[in-house]
């Protein structure tokens, strides 16, 4: 047994509990100034001990700028603009209060002019919250890793490497999606009548957690009790709760933490759909770094059955929905197999799909 190895994990993980519990009190109120930073001795020592090892004079707004940098650093757009926001270290969002900025930041975004930006509009501030959190872990888990490495070395605190200084933040904690298969079947009217949903998920490193969150949504219907989830297999449902769009704000719990000795690891769920609206003709998903595989399965009753249907690959929803032009090679075959109509479409690019890009079907309704 590696017992260093053992204690070396169990060190990040204590010192990285500190940082996190730190960058959350952080965040609160006035969020990160000089003054506000220096109520977390640990954190300011960490930050302060980068910015000496940068060559810069270690005065506190040093220390509050080379936290902004570290967040910068972290890979996802998303998680990197938000907690700007929530920290105010985004001169954008500048209100008092954490509550206040993260609603600003979601306007911001809701009306955007780039499709891009707009995507990352999510309706519940929860949710938000939980990014932001999930954020706080990436650079913790930086910040802990930095003070370890340093820790045993004979070097500690030497000048940052260019590369080294430019490098992305990869946050790692919930494992990693390698594979998502949707199944989608439809009623006679054309409504969503249920989702069910298979991933393939893996553990990249140690130190992942076992709860994963986010929105679920039926963009034809915005009504309370339109949506009910259930766990399939391999992990259990812990939370749902119902926001006052009528969205479901969804917690699944795996029954202990993957490493990556489990190799790859399925679970299930689906999404019951309570509505008789006509889905918008459009289903995606968008891949987060590691994922290699996507496909999509679309059964329609014979009443129903798509006048045509595509496959993209793009920044937005809206864009997904253009019609491309058929000699792009997007159109894909309708099978009508009596009973029902089918729809397949696999993504699997050598090298891994492209991450936060939207993979999907979109489609034309008969009567449309």
């Amino acid at each position: 047994m590696n017992l260093e190895g053992t204690r070396d994990a169990q060190s990040t993980s204590n010192v990285r509990d500190m940082y996190v519990s730190a960058l959350r009190e952080l965040r609160r109120d006035a969020g990160c100034t000089p003054e506000r930073l220096l109520k977390y001795p640990e954190l300011y020592a960490a930050l302060e001990r980068r910015v000496q090892r940068a060559g810069v004079e270690a005065t506190t707004e040093a220390c509050v700028t080379e936290l902004g940098e570290l967040i910068k650093r972290l890979g996802d757009p998303f998680l990197r603009e938000g907690l700007l926001a929530a920290m105010r270290l985004d001169p954008k969002f500048q209100a008092m209060g954490v509550t206040r900025r993260r609603s600003s930041f979601q306007a911001y975004l809701k009306s955007h002019p780039d499709p891009a930006v707009r995507a990352m509009h999510i309706h519940s501030l929860r949710q938000f919250e939980r990014r932001e959190n999930e954020a706080i872990e990436g650079v913790a888990n930086h910040l802990a890793a930095y003070e370890l490495s340093a820790q045993y070395s004979n070097t500690a605190y030497e000048p940052l490497s260019q590369d080294e200084d430019s490098e992305e933040i990869e946050v790692n904690l919930f494992p990693r999606v390698h594979a998502n298969s949707s199944t989608y079947r439809f009623t006679p009217s054309g409504a969503m009548q249920r989702h069910d949903v298979v991933k393939q998920l893996y553990a990249p490193n140690h130190g992942t957690v076992r709860t994963s969150s986010w929105v679920i949504e039926y963009f034809a219907d915005r009504q309370r009790g339109a949506l009910q989830v259930e766990s399939a297999f391999g992990w259990r449902l812990s939370e749902s709760l119902e926001l006052e769009d009528g969205t479901r704000d969804v917690t699944f719990e795996l029954p202990r933490v993957l490493t990556p000795q489990d190799g790859l690891y399925s679970v299930g769920y689906r999404v019951i759909v309570n509505s008789a609206a006509r889905c918008s003709p459009v289903v995606f998903w968008t891949p987060r770094s590691g994922a290699k595989r996507v496909d999509f399965k679309l059964i329609f009753t014979p009443e129903m059955k798509p006048a045509r249907a595509w496959w993209f690959i793009s920044r937005s929803r809206a864009e997904g929905l253009r019609e491309p032009d058929e000699t792009l090679g997007q159109h894909l075959e309708i099978f009508d197999c009596t009973e029902h109509i089918y729809i397949q479409k696999h993504f699997e690019p050598t090298g891994g799909l492209l991450t936060r890009k939207l993979h999907g079907i979109a489609w034309q309704w008969p009567d449309d």
